[in-house]
């Protein structure tokens, strides 16, 4: 994908929010570099970019015995991301072919989030964009993107096309740079495929086809 120069962005737009969020335990490691230069992308389409560590959450993350209604500091991430977020970039590192434990929680907490209003089948992540970033260091990159995928899929969230990033630090750079785009092309495309349905809020409800 070409990038933008500074006078085919639009500023003029409001401008599409970011939203990267560190399931690593590490906030400088592997993972998280990835997903700052997914971010670093996004800005590059224009967005504006804010990143969430989890481990910062942990003591509260990790309290599922009610996930209906999670502790009060997770309700506030969550009704920010609600609120302010168009796009939502979940990375993780793998742990025995799966995502982190925070990852998890995380994932698990999105249940608050299930319907907007009671008796509804409208998710209130629907029509959010949601790509997604995994590392490994043997095997397991694709599962734990596609473990993270399902979840969000079935919440109403947008996947992106090559919006499911991962990066074995085992490949030789030269064949992982031959199948899988950079970093920075997964926030880019993010960023376009958010802009292209920003006005889009009927999501297949309407009985007739909209007028274009």
């Amino acid at each position: 994908m070409r990038r933008r120069t500074a006078e085919e962005v639009n500023f003029k737009k409001p401008a599409i929010t970011v939203c990267g969020i560190n399931g690593s335990p590490q906030k400088t490691g592997l993972c998280s570099r990835l997903l700052k230069r997914v971010l670093d992308g996004s800005q590059e389409y224009g967005a504006q970019a804010r990143l969430i560590h989890l481990i910062d959450h942990e003591d509260t993350l990790f309290r599922l015995s009610h996930i209906k209604t999670p502790p009060k500091t997770i309700r506030t991430l969550l009704d920010q991301i609600r609120a302010d977020a168009d796009c939502l970039v979940l990375a993780t590192p793998v742990h025995w072919f799966g995502m982190s434990t925070l990852m998890k929680c995380f994932i698990d907490h999105l249940s608050y989030l299930e319907y907007d209003k009671p008796g509804s089948n409208r998710f209130e992540l629907e029509g959010k964009v949601v790509s997604f970033v995994a590392t490994a260091d043997e095997d397991g990159g694709l599962k734990t993107v596609l473990d993270m995928v399902g979840p969000l899929s079935h919440m109403g969230a947008i996947i992106p096309p090559y919006a499911t990033y991962f990066h074995n630090r085992q490949m030789a750079k030269k064949s992982e740079d031959e199948w899988m785009n950079d970093p920075e092309f997964v926030g880019r495309v993010t960023v376009q495929v958010a802009e292209s349905i920003k006005d889009i809020s009927d999501w297949g409800r309407s009985r007739t086809r909209p007028r274009r």
